[in-house]
């Protein structure tokens, strides 16, 4: 991983940031006589913000970090407004989903495992967080090894799992069961020892 935050690293240098000419709160069409997209909000996910584009006529959706695949991204992430997020995905009928990381998919085989995986999580957060619980003592009572089985089928699929979903989902879901917000990009100044 050092290495490809090295690559990365050397590409990003030089770049300089464009601002968009134009935004969107829920939707923008982009309307192409041949090839329509609309970009859409579905609301809060992998982040506040997290968009994707709709391809109508060929039925193909690209979902961007709302969808990572084969090991998910729980980083700042909003676990009750997510799974409503996957639900309305999975009702776009489309042909082809095509993750923000990862291989196409053409069924809605992984976004189950993904809305089976957040409740699981919201099951086992949210009750031990609401009796006030610290959320290290919340980590050392859930038990997410059926999870792990299905997204961690080698050594390091399970180390990525732990590190990319297990460890940051947790924290989200503490924060949200017990009413506080979820900071993007980092915890909040004022909260120094995650309690």
């Amino acid at each position: 991983m050092l290495a490809e935050d090295r690559r990365l690293a050397g590409e990003v240098r030089g770049t300089h940031l464009v601002l968009p000419t134009e935004t969107f709160a829920e939707e923008l069409l982009l309307d192409d006589p041949v090839r329509p997209v609309r970009l859409m909000h579905l609301g809060r996910a992998n982040t506040d913000g997290d968009a994707l584009a709709w391809l109508p006529n060929e039925r193909i959706v690209v979902t961007g970090d709302v969808v990572v695949w084969p090991t998910p991204f729980g980083f700042f992430s909003f676990p009750e407004d997510w799974i409503g997020v996957l639900e309305r995905l999975k009702a776009m009928d489309y042909a082809l989903l095509v993750p923000g990381h990862g291989e196409p998919q053409a069924d809605t085989a992984y976004l189950d495992r993904l809305i089976g995986t957040l409740r699981d999580v919201r099951a086992q957060v949210g009750p031990l967080a609401r009796q006030g619980l610290t959320l290290e003592q919340v980590r050392e009572r859930v038990d997410y090894s059926a999870q792990t089985d299905l997204f961690g089928d080698t050594p390091r699929k399970r180390r990525l799992f732990d590190v990319f979903w297990v460890t940051p989902i947790t924290e989200s879901a503490w924060h949200e069961a017990r009413g506080e917000p979820i900071v993007q990009g980092g915890d909040d100044p004022d909260d120094s020892d995650g309690n």
